[in-house]
Order: structure tokens, then sequence, then C-alpha cells
């Protein structure tokens, strides 16, 4: 299980761990995004920070509505104990996790204040 908490923004956040160009671990607080279908966003300075190098641009479309061409790196990120191999899309946003990366998860929140946040796997 991988647990988080709600900030005062109403934000529900979860650290996960990705790995840097060198294999370093940063851990990163994301924001769960269930509007966002891909797997991790992040923005150019942690793309920078990380060492993370563009594999290709694709056709994404962000929260405002419209399609743009996005960067987007692999890297390897250690998720509910496990390394696995993540997309992450470059927007100038904050740190978003997806529900490509959440899929055959129960995700809780309660949603107050620094309520909890706890992700479990279904196993499937």
């Amino acid at each position: 299980m991988t647990s988080g908490r709600v900030a005062d923004t109403r934000k529900p956040f979860v650290p996960v761990t990705v790995l840097d160009r060198h294999s370093n671990p940063h851990s990163i607080q994301f924001i769960l995004d269930t509007g966002f279908t891909g797997e991790l966003l992040l923005p150019r300075r942690y793309m920078n920070r990380l060492g993370l190098s563009t594999v290709e641009w694709i056709d994404a479309r962000p929260a405002t509505g419209d399609f743009t061409r996005v960067p987007y790196a692999e890297a390897t990120v250690v998720w509910q104990g496990t390394r696995r191999r993540a997309q992450i899309l470059q927007l100038d946003s904050e740190p978003l996790i997806g529900m490509e990366f959440l899929w055959n998860h129960r995700i809780t929140i309660d949603a107050v204040a620094d309520g909890a946040v706890s992700i479990t796997p279904l196993g499937g």
C-alpha cells in the first residue's frame, strides 16, 4: 500500500520515487488526477533535475482541451516496493499521477484537510 495526504488546497498527494539517469532515487509528491489518463506528468524543472531525456513527442490534450505536442521520457520508478518503467509526460504544471499508472488499484481518500490517501493494488 502507498499512503499520502490531502493538502489544505484539497489536492490528494502521494509520494512516488523516480530514479534519475544515474539510478539515484528522488521522492516526488504527485497529485492524484483521475482526469489525467496518462501515467505520470512532470514539469520541465523536474525532468532536467532528473536528467531524463525526451524519447519522443506525442499529441496530448491537457485540461485546456486543446491538443498539443508534448515531450515524454521513460524512467524507472519505485512503486509499491517494486521497480517499474513509467512514461512521463513533460508539461508545465504540478506533478500528476494519472489513471494509467493507477489502473488495477483501489484508491481511498478521506476528503478533509490532512485526510489520509491510500492506494492498494487489486492484483489484476
